[in-house]
């Protein structure tokens, strides 16, 4: 969760940039491999389903910021996604707000 923080925080200072820009996938020179969907959530099986081998959105990690499904029409990743949106930032820095949250949450239970 903390790359995915990282990728979406980046998003919101940038609105220039698409999911598959971020700097830190190694097709552009950084050290993460890129993501099914560009979706770090996606990539490391927090909505993946094994026994339908397709994605559940009610497992996903997110799901509480978009309990329909990253894709619905009401999801921040759905409203960020036309570039050129004047609040861009605002829903790249919902997503990462959330992530942020997640990672800290992720870290306590570790301890």
């Amino acid at each position: 969760m903390e790359l995915m923080w990282k990728k979406w925080q980046d998003l919101a200072n940038d609105t220039t940039l698409d999911t598959d820009d971020w700097k830190e996938w190694e097709t552009r020179g950084g050290k993460v491999r890129h993501a099914i969907n560009n979706c770090l959530a996606c990539a490391y099986g927090y909505c993946y389903n094994a026994e339908t081998n397709r994605n559940d959105y009610t497992k996903c990690i997110m799901a509480g910021l978009w309990p329909d499904g990253c894709e619905a029409k009401n999801s921040p990743f759905s409203m960020w996604k036309p570039i050129g949106n004047k609040d861009r930032s605002h829903h790249a820095q919902t997503i990462a707000d959330f992530a942020k949250k997640k990672y800290y949450e992720e870290i306590g239970r570790k301890k």
